[in-house]
């Protein structure tokens, strides 16, 4: 039967195999027992775990044993029945022996593969001063003693002849330098004059002495080079820097120093002050820091000063001294370059009219406006009020099913609407647009503003512009609609223009209809541009008289008479004129059916006996009713007007009625 272990923990994962044996047969662990066979003993008092001597059959036959590196086997091929194995001999000559101080080399087997006799080890020395031995075998120090004034030894070297020390030895390089400075000064002795002052960053000379001036050298330029004119001229650093004279070397310069000529090299001597710059750990001459080094916080070379120091001022961008703020300017939040205290903190709390600090609320019955609530809070009323889990993909919509009840109302296709539908189990659901709705490509509309950034998308001007007739650009589908009934025929193939409605009024097209308001217009062709005309009319003349003048300078009327007497009774007589109706037009284009015209005079002859009468019966007299040089003046209008007339012409010259002027649009592509 098996066992609980005697520490089994209930909460602990069951160990692998899960059964417990007593103590006799198995290893314990951490893990659990493990259980061993046959040809393993244990020494329960002593703990001790060993492997049969004679193991059982069960456990198998060495058959065969094959020898590695650094091993040997009798038989040399490897055993198979019955053998030995041992260490193989290392190459080489290895001698039997005792050696002093050896040297061995030693195999990664850690085989020694040879050995020999060492070098005896120094035991002790004593050296002569400057010579210092210190210690004594098997470690022994040597060294040499600093040289000084009085004592020689080791010393170093130093390469300006500017360190005041008395420990330290010159370089060649600067015993070279002093041996050519004693030669100018032996040289030019009582021949050496000031010539001029030199720029040491910029190597132009700053100013030149009437001697200097004679010897070539001039203010703001380079020296000469050194030539015979200007042998024994001085020259004086006032600038520091680092200068080549002319056919010299690049020489660090110092004010106070000095180059003379020799007529053949410009000579630098180290006569400036070179006193060594403090250091964190060096005296030395320091040089005061500006206000921006010190703000810097950077440079530990220089002195700081009170005036550095005013510079100091704390800032999100600065380190520095900072003022501490006062109730006010805490509540106030704007200042950044206050600090703020504790009791500041104190006087800062939250509420609806100010920021400041807030204790939190973990409950989500609080009405509280001056406490704030916990994230912990937050996510409890997160979680109970929006239903985020049972949205599954994008689009869908969270829709109340019934109190307390959300369901998902999955997105429709591009371009439908939400409808409400009571029939639906939710109440609503995705439908596409009715047609009314929707604004066909082709629609012509009004609009009223002319600022181009504000026509809706998918709309132009018509304006009759010209477009290609491409499928892949945007107003393809225009030209399905329109094709090209507006392109004038002479426009280049492949082309379309859109109407030009500019300045146009729009007309219903007369569909060949014959009843209503078809029958007007009729035969006209879909698209064609019609120009102006005015309906048939008449205009209420007033004529308030008038009269045609007479012009008659004598006539005669013949008498056939072959001879008799008759009384002849003429009270007065007069001739009546035909004069036809003169045509009334206006001289304006546009208001009448003329431009510029006038009615033409038109008259006739008399053909009445004009009330002359003869008292008797035919007498066989006849008097001739021609005309003999009586002429008819026709009047042009004289007070005649036609009612109603413009008193100025307008312009344009047209016929129109009252009208607004609104900008033409058309749609030529969907959204």
């Amino acid at each position: 039967m098996a066992i609980y272990p005697p520490t089994f923990n209930p909460d602990d994962q069951i160990p692998n195999p899960p059964f417990f044996t007593p103590l006799d047969s198995a290893f314990q662990t951490p893990q659990g027992p493990i259980i061993f066979g046959a040809g393993i003993s244990v020494d329960y008092i002593t703990g001790i775990v060993s492997i049969d001597p004679t193991p059982p059959a069960s456990l198998g036959t060495v058959t065969s044993v094959t020898a590695g590196t650094g091993i040997v086997t009798n038989p040399l091929g490897g055993i198979t029945a019955a053998g030995s194995v041992s260490l193989a001999l290392v190459g080489g000559t290895l001698v039997a022996g005792t050696y002093s101080y050896p040297v061995l080399t030693v195999d990664a087997y850690g085989r020694v593969t040879a050995i020999s006799s060492g070098v005896t080890p120094i035991q002790s020395l004593t050296g002569q001063y400057p010579i210092l031995i210190t210690g004594g075998a098997p470690s022994i120090g040597v060294s040499i003693a600093a040289a000084s004034t009085t004592n020689s030894g080791a010393v170093q070297l130093v390469d300006n002849l500017s360190t005041p020390s008395n420990v330290l030895a010159l370089t060649a390089n600067q015993g070279y330098q002093l041996q050519q400075q004693i030669d100018v000064l032996s040289a030019t002795p009582g021949v050496q004059f000031l010539a001029a002052t030199l720029n040491g960053a910029t190597g132009l000379t700053v100013t030149a002495t009437t001697a200097g001036i004679g010897a070539g050298i001039l203010a703001g330029a380079a020296l000469p080079a050194p030539s015979g004119t200007n042998t024994g001229a001085v020259v004086i650093v006032t600038t520091a820097g680092t200068y080549t004279p002319p056919g010299g070397v690049a020489t660090s310069v110092v004010p106070g120093d000095q180059l003379i000529s020799t007529g053949t090299s410009w000579v630098p001597f180290e006569t400036g002050f070179r006193a060594p710059y403090a250091t964190t750990t060096t005296a030395g001459i320091v040089r005061y820091a500006t206000v921006i080094e010190t703000q810097a916080l950077a440079d530990n070379t220089v002195a700081v000063t009170p005036f550095g120091l005013s510079g100091m001022v704390a800032s999100t961008t600065q380190i520095g001294f900072v003022e501490l703020a006062t109730d006010a300017e805490t509540l106030a939040l704007g200042d950044t370059t206050r600090a703020v205290t504790p009791s500041n903190l104190n006087a800062l709390a939250a509420s609806v009219s100010q920021r400041g600090i807030v204790q939190l609320d973990d409950t989500l019955s609080s009405t509280s406006t001056t406490t704030a609530p916990t994230a912990r809070a937050l996510k409890e009323a997160y979680d109970s009020t929006l239903h985020k889990d049972i949205i599954q993909a994008n689009g869908d919509l969270i829709v109340g099913f019934a109190s307390a009840d959300p369901r998902i109302l999955s997105k429709g296709a591009d371009g439908d609407v939400l409808t409400v539908d009571i029939t639906e189990p939710l109440g609503v659901k995705w439908k596409p647009p009715t047609p009314p709705t929707a604004v066909p490509i082709g629609s012509m509309c009004w609009f009223t503003t002319v600022d181009p950034t504000k026509l809706p998308v998918g709309w132009l001007v018509a304006d009759g512009s010209s477009y290609l007739i491409d499928p892949t650009n945007d107003y393809y589908e225009l030209y399905q609609v329109i094709g090209t009934t507006f392109t004038p025929i002479l426009d280049p193939p492949g082309t379309f223009r859109t109407p030009d409605l500019r300045g146009q009024f729009v007309r219903g097209w007369n569909d060949s209809g014959t009843q209503g308001p078809g029958t007007l217009d009729p035969g006209r062709i879909f698209g064609s541009c019609q120009v102006d005309a005015f309906e048939q009319h008449s205009h209420a003349v007033t004529d308030p008289g008038h009269i045609h003048a007479i012009t008659d300078p004598g006539h005669t009327h013949t008498i056939t008479d072959p001879g008799h007497t008759h009384p002849v009774n003429d009270p007065g007589h007069s001739h009546c004129w035909n004069v036809p109706v003169a045509e009334v037009v206006g001289n304006d284009a546009g208001l009448f059916d003329g431009n510029g015209k006038i009615g033409n005079a038109s008259g006739g002859t008399s053909t009445n006996l004009a009330n002359l009468t003869i008292n008797t019966a035919i007498t066989n007299v006849a008097i001739n009713n021609n005309v003999t040089g009586i002429t008819a003046t026709l009047i042009q209008t004289t007070a005649l007007t036609v009612n109603p007339a413009p008193v100025l012409v307008v312009n344009p010259d047209e016929t129109r009625p009252f009208n607004f002027s609104l900008l033409p649009i058309l749609k030529y592509k969907e959204l």
